[in-house]
């Protein structure tokens, strides 16, 4: 059965600033995306290559999420934690531009601050979903996270649209400088709210607390759950392939465009934005299993237009992929801030993200040296099989 989720909400007014400036740094991880794979692609890097810098950013999450989980369940100083991760992750995007400003193509130097970013990614991911519940009363959480996941995919849209307007003006080296700038909004908040939060922190969840309740193992964890961490494997396997091959892709279609790239993304964010907002209405009505099948099967639409197709209808397409990342993606996190127990929501949070982006990486590196040295062909197809039948196969277990 679905779980009970009001569709009316009390976010606070901590929650609206969070979701704004949250929103902003997203914005920054978008435009750096955008930005090294163009970069990559721009000084001759294959798709090989561009997916080397999608397993740099993603792979980390699959060693260092859990640990991010640990320390949102049982850390009493979440927002030092906080204010410590966008920090870094400040520092580390003004170190990519000091490199590319000083350096023609710091190939291994960009490489490794991509891997740190992942690494800091993956440590902050799960305290930043607790924090959504520490302000957000219990009924909010769905629609705090899909706000949130719409923010992510505003994001998605507007940080490469960015890209490509700052494109006609600034190099692609000096778009890297802009990036860290944006950053600096959410550091201050975290810093600004700490002798405030205590106000809102909990408030509405520490009545449905259970003290007799004790955390688990990952591996309880995993088996109770395995499932929803089984389609969570299959669909991101399979997902990052369109972003690898894009480039290729509309280079046949349109020739070498860094604008159309940039379009695509934001294509893709209108979508996805699209699927966020449906998304806590059908999660009312038909549970998670619904959530992750739509999802699967309305990503799957890309592969099939790519495979079949050429030009506008697969740019097109795009837009049904956002979509359904945005059913998908946004459905975790209220699955996982919905289920008993919230000792072991961080953990639980920490495995889901370990497995998104762990396999993001995986399926990166797999599927891109199938369409480099195999066949674009063959990777979609294989694609279309994991998200049109095994993904909805999965899903449909889910209890």
């Amino acid at each position: 059965m679905a779980t009970n989720v009001a569709p009316r909400t009390g976010i606070e007014p901590i929650g609206w600033a969070y979701i704004a400036l949250s929103t902003l740094t997203l914005l920054s991880f978008w435009m750096y995306r955008a930005n090294i794979n163009f970069y990559v692609y721009d000084n001759g890097g294959s798709q090989f290559e561009i997916s080397l810098f999608e397993t740099a950013y993603f792979l980390p999450s699959m060693f260092i999420t859990y640990i991010g989980g640990i320390i949102a369940d049982r850390s009493k100083a979440l927002l030092r934690w906080l204010i410590l991760f966008a920090t870094l992750n400040l520092a580390l995007l003004a170190g990519v531009a000091v490199m590319t400003y000083i350096s023609a193509f710091p190939f291994l130097g960009l490489l490794a601050a991509t891997v740190a970013l992942g690494v800091i990614g993956s440590l902050r991911n799960p305290p930043a979903a607790i924090f959504v519940r520490m302000i957000s009363p219990k009924p909010a959480i769905a629609q705090m996270n899909a706000l949130l996941s719409a923010g992510f995919n505003v994001a998605r849209i507007t940080g490469p649209l960015a890209v490509g307007v700052l494109a006609v003006s600034l190099t692609t080296e000096n778009i890297f400088i802009v990036i860290p700038i944006i950053c600096i909004p959410l550091v201050l908040f975290f810093i600004l709210i700490q002798r405030r939060v205590s106000s809102v922190i909990d408030k509405a969840n520490t009545a449905d607390a259970n003290p007799s309740a004790a955390p688990v193992s990952a591996l309880s964890l995993a088996r109770a759950y395995r499932f929803f961490l089984g389609a969570i494997v299959v669909f991101f396997l399979s997902s990052n392939l369109l972003w690898t091959t894009l480039p290729f892709e509309i280079e046949a279609s349109f020739g070498k465009s860094q604008e159309l790239v940039s379009y695509a993304y934001a294509v893709f964010g209108v979508g996805a934005i699209l699927g966020s907002v449906a998304q806590p209405i059908v999660y009312r009505r038909y549970g998670v299993r619904w959530c992750f099948s739509g999802g699967a099967l309305l990503y799957g639409i890309y592969f099939v237009a790519a495979l079949a197709m050429d030009g506008w209808p697969v740019f097109c397409s795009i837009a049904a992929a956002g979509a359904g990342m945005g059913i998908f993606y946004s459905s975790i996190n209220t699955h996982v801030l919905m289920s008993p127990n919230p000792t072991n929501h961080g953990r639980l949070l920490a495995l889901s993200i370990m497995l998104t982006n762990g396999f993001l990486a995986i399926g990166s590196m797999t599927l891109s040296s199938v369409a480099t040295w195999g066949s674009d062909e063959l990777a979609y197809t294989v694609s279309i099989i994991f998200l049109l039948v095994v993904t909805p196969a999965i899903s449909l277990k889910i209890k």
